[in-house]
């Protein structure tokens, strides 16, 4: 399993992960290999050519989280100064670059009050409690929408052809590396999403080009977690917000339950 931090199973018990869910409902050994912190497809890609491929498996399972994937492949959004991958256009497509040699790379540490400040933070738990109150406060007096909007643009539909034309070689790398496994290409929503498809149907460009370049590739299967989603909230009469830690985005027990049931659908069907 090849991801970001929902696959790496972020603020839940090991035992509640997408992974382990699955492994313990076949008895057959998932090797989770998502990152935390900014880990885009570029990188799962070469994660996977140079660490993960190396170990017996016989499938690929690989979560894309739109809301983000994209903007960890864009150099434009991150700092020069980083020592991180990125692709760019040659005459033949694309090559990997690095926009600082390793030695050259920026090695600056937080400043001694940031350091102080995530500490308190982290462990005064008063702080967490208000922070917690002030979320539930907002949810409840503004109908469970966010008393100030940044940007409502479903995630699903927030990238450019750039963007989907680099995701695209990353993920037909991973796919070629793979040969002859089954590799499967797992969508991620967001409440956005869920949103923007309850009000306006569903109906995703990124959903029909991610699905037409699996239908283009022997080994690849596209599946989009949103249908099931929501399929889950009309069926049980809940919002989005109840597959979330609520305190943040990432998935809590139930949305990794859900998701587990549709990724074991799509790989033990037969």
């Amino acid at each position: 399993m090849l991801g970001d931090s929902f696959a790496e199973g972020h603020g839940v018990a090991r035992a509640d992960r997408l992974s382990d869910l699955l492994e313990a409902r076949t008895g057959i050994e998932h090797l989770n290999f998502g990152t935390s912190g900014s880990f885009g497809t570029v990188q799962q890609w070469l994660y996977y050519q140079e660490y993960a491929s190396k170990y017996d498996h016989s499938d690929v399972v690989i979560l894309i989280l739109p809301a983000n994937d994209f903007d960890d492949n864009d150099i434009n959004k991150w700092s020069r100064k980083i020592y991180r991958p990125y692709l760019r256009e040659t005459d033949s497509g694309y090559e990997v670059y690095y926009p600082v040699t390793f030695d050259d790379r920026d090695t600056s540490t937080r400043s001694t009050m940031a350091v102080i400040k995530n500490t308190i933070e982290n462990n005064v738990y008063l702080l967490n409690a208000i922070r917690w109150g002030l979320h539930v406060y907002k949810k409840k007096t503004t109908g469970g929408k966010p008393l100030i909007t940044i940007d409502d643009t479903p995630t699903y539909s927030d990238y450019s052809a750039d963007d989907m034309a680099m995701m695209k070689h990353a993920l037909g790398e991973i796919a070629r590396i793979a040969a002859d496994r089954n590799v499967y290409l797992v969508t991620v929503p967001t409440e956005r999403d869920a949103t923007a498809a309850q009000e306006s149907g569903y109906s995703f460009p990124l959903v029909d080009e991610l699905g037409e370049f699996a239908d283009g590739i022997d080994n690849v299967e596209y599946i989009d977690l949103l249908p099931s989603f929501l399929s889950y909230m009309h069926e049980n009469n809940i919002s989005y917000d109840e597959f979330t830690l609520g305190c943040n985005r990432h998935w809590g027990a139930l949305g990794n339950k859900v998701a587990s049931d549709v990724v074991f659908e799509a790989l033990y069907k037969d």
